[in-house]
């Protein structure tokens, strides 16, 4: 067995055990994500487009301080390896909203971009333009997973995004290996409606954490170097 094989065959082992020993609190983040697009849901049933717009508003910044919560509960989860409680991630979430909300600033911008845009595009162009407008989306979902470590820790917005894009930026393969990954577990979990709510955002959350950390740690890039270039 070559050395690259076994690094690999210790990387899956030690995440195995992670996931296994954090299972209920991966599960509770995932609830809690899935909890912040009541909003939404309600908004959809007055029908409206004012009312769609306002509850899409709430989802989102709802949505972003819970993505802060996870990304620190999955960057202590990677960096410790043992079992995390739940609570102490969430309660920082939403005590210190700023970055949660502006995070959800960000989504609201790329959802509405990509629904917006190609309803406001000629209809020869309409399919070039739909697909146009998904990439703020991919790019929203790249940079902030990429961007997990620093959301997590409290960092601001700004250096936080900066962050991720330069993790994807120097290491795209690393970057595409998470895209990739993302999408063999939402395909896996997708096989049931309950796995979907009860695992996906926090297993998403988790990769995330662990490639950005497993990035920083290779030397592509110090977390510390872009945070105090920005203070």
């Amino acid at each position: 067995m070559s050395e690259k094989t076994e690094r690999y065959r210790q990387a899956i082992n030690r995440m195995v055990r992670v996931v296994a020993r954090n299972f209920v609190g991966i599960v509770m983040f995932s609830l809690i994500v899935w909890f912040t697009v009541i909003p939404l849901v309600v908004s959809l049933a007055v029908g409206s487009v004012s009312g769609i717009l306002g509850g899409l508003w709430a989802t989102c910044l709802l949505v972003g301080i819970a993505l802060v919560g996870l990304f620190r509960y999955s960057t202590t989860v990677i960096d410790r390896g043992t079992q995390i409680e739940v609570r102490p991630s969430l309660e920082a979430a939403i005590r210190s909203p700023r970055v949660g909300m502006g995070l959800g600033v960000v989504t609201f911008g790329a959802i509405v971009a990509a629904v917006v845009l190609p309803n406001l595009a000629p209809s020869t162009y309409r399919p070039f333009v739909a697909g146009f407008a998904r990439f703020p989306l991919v790019l929203w979902y790249l940079v902030v997973g990429l961007a997990s470590p620093e959301l997590g820790n409290g960092s601001a917005l700004r250096p936080a995004l900066r962050a991720g894009f330069l993790r994807f930026v120097t290491a795209p393969l690393r970057g595409t290996a998470f895209a990739l990954v993302s999408l063999l577990v939402a395909l896996a979990t997708g096989l049931t409606v309950v796995t979907v709510f009860v695992f996906l955002p926090g297993a998403l959350g988790l990769i995330a954490a662990r490639i950005a950390t497993d990035i920083a740690q290779a030397g592509d890039l110090t977390v510390g170097t872009i945070v105090d270039e920005d203070v």
